[in-house]
Parts: structure tokens; C-alpha cells; sequence
């Protein structure tokens, strides 16, 4: 398997092995984006993560905030029972 770096993040952190089927990126860029419900791991590349945005999406276990992201509004990761990391620069 083949290894992705997320150069944009800071340097000492990620290389994902993407050799693992179960393992689906997503881009959160705002409210508007529909988040798929077999994503496991988010890279939020806005300001303001809004109230809710991840509700119930049970698969999500890791969330990777940019340099951008400055508030976490309420709730926003409520029923998220797989969550296990978040990663803030």
C-alpha cells in the first residue's frame, strides 16, 4: 500500500497508510458540505465548525483541524461514538 502526506498540516504529524479499506477521508470545508456516513477520518479547513456539524455519524474517529479553525461551536461532534483523536495545531 501506498502512503498519502498532508503537507498543509504541520509537518511532524501526518502519513496515513492508505492500504486499509476502512479508512475514508473527507475535506470539511463548511455547513453546506454533506458529510458521508462512511467517512472515518476529517480534515476541517474552516473558522467555525458549526453547532452540529458532525452529529451522528458514528464513524468518525479521528478529526484533523487546519491552522484556520479557530472555534468549535456547540455540540458539534455530538454522537460521534467512534471519535478517539482530534488534532489541533
Amino acid at each position: 500500500g501506498g502512503a498519502v502526506e498532508i503537507d498543509y498540516l504541520l509537518p511532524f504529524y501526518y502519513i496515513c497508510n492508505m492500504a486499509a479499506e476502512s479508512v475514508r477521508w473527507f475535506n470539511y470545508t463548511g455547513a453546506d458540505d454533506e458529510v458521508p456516513d462512511d467517512v472515518t477520518h476529517v480534515i476541517v479547513s474552516i473558522r467555525v465548525i458549526p453547532a452540529n456539524a458532525f452529529r451522528g455519524h458514528p464513524n468518525i474517529v479521528e478529526v484533523i483541524f487546519d491552522l484556520n479553525v479557530q472555534k468549535v461551536e456547540r455540540l458539534a461532534f455530538i454522537s460521534c461514538p467512534s471519535l478517539r483523536r482530534v488534532i489541533m495545531p
